[in-house]
This record gives structure tokens, C-alpha cells and sequence, in this order.
């Protein structure tokens, strides 16, 4: 089975209609592809999913690492993983 995973999805102009109708050949023709959309932006890609998308996707929330879990995983000192957490870390505006 192939995974087609394509990131930011929400940028494309009517993304949802395309993916629903690439996904319904993908199963009619029955090729093994198995989809993954991802995008920073969940208001949008749960939007166009709700829109279109009905019986043929999944919601995975993917929220950033904790400080805590850096630290715990990584081996990480405490203080070094908040800071890589404020660093790395892009919190966006949901109004945006």
C-alpha cells in the first residue's frame, strides 16, 4: 500500500472538492493509495472536510511536544527544552 501525504492542503482554492473527488476514483479504480492531508490550520482543513469530506476521512490531532515531554524522550534538561519549545514552536493566531 502506498501513502500519498500532502502537507498545507488548506492553501489550495478548493482543496476539499479536489481531494473528495481524487479520493472517489482512487476507490473506484480500487488503487491501494492511502491519503493523508495535513495543514497548520485546523479551523480551515476542518471546514472544507466537514463541507465534503463526509464518511471519507479521520481527525488525528497532532499538538506540540510539552517542555515536559521534550525533557522526558529526548533527554533534554528541563530548561533546555522550554526554551526549544518557545523557539521551535509556532503558535499562530486562530483568527488569522
Amino acid at each position: 500500500r502506498v501513502v500519498l501525504i500532502i502537507d498545507e492542503m488548506h492553501f489550495l482554492p478548493d482543496w476539499s472538492r479536489r481531494v473528495k473527488s481524487q479520493h472517489d476514483k482512487i476507490v473506484r479504480l480500487k488503487i491501494p493509495i492511502q491519503l493523508v492531508i495535513s495543514g497548520s490550520s485546523s479551523l480551515l482543513l476542518s471546514k472544507g472536510s466537514r463541507e465534503a469530506m463526509t464518511g471519507r476521512f479521520e481527525v488525528l490531532r497532532m499538538p506540540h511536544w510539552s517542555p515536559r515531554a521534550l525533557s522526558e524522550t529526548f533527554g533534554l534538561d528541563p530548561a533546555h527544552a522550554a526554551e526549544l519549545t518557545l523557539e521551535m514552536a509556532h503558535f499562530r493566531d486562530p483568527w488569522d
